[in-house]
Order: structure tokens, then C-alpha cells, then sequence
């Protein structure tokens, strides 16, 4: 197995997750300069068990 950053996994779908900006697991710009800084690769997945998806606001067809 090769080393990656942090020795862990992170979750590329943390932006459409509900607990996304508090998820210690996201892939952010900041993970992935940092592990390029190091020059380690990032091991992710799409999607962690704990996601769950963000609820998006239905289209308001009547306004305006």
C-alpha cells in the first residue's frame, strides 16, 4: 500500500453532504495543496457511509 496524505481517506461529494462544512473527512482546495506541498497523493471516495445529501430548495415557479 502506498503512503498518502495523512495516512486516510476523504470525501470528494463533501459539498453536497449536510454536514459537508464541518466534516473532518471533505476534500477541500486546503487538503489537497497541503498534500501537494508534501508531495503525497490523496487517497479519496465519492461518497463516505455517513453522507447524506443537502436538500435543495424547490424552484418557485410563481415568483416574479
Amino acid at each position: 500500500m502506498a503512503l498518502c496524505y495523512k495516512d486516510r481517506s476523504y470525501c470528494r461529494a463533501w459539498e453536497l453532504c449536510k454536514h459537508g462544512s464541518t466534516c473532518v473527512s471533505a476534500l477541500t482546495d486546503k487538503i489537497v495543496k497541503e498534500a501537494d506541498k508534501f508531495g503525497l497523493p490523496v487517497d479519496s471516495n465519492l461518497k463516505f457511509s455517513c453522507f447524506e445529501q443537502t436538500e435543495k430548495e424547490p424552484l418557485n415557479e410563481n415568483a416574479g
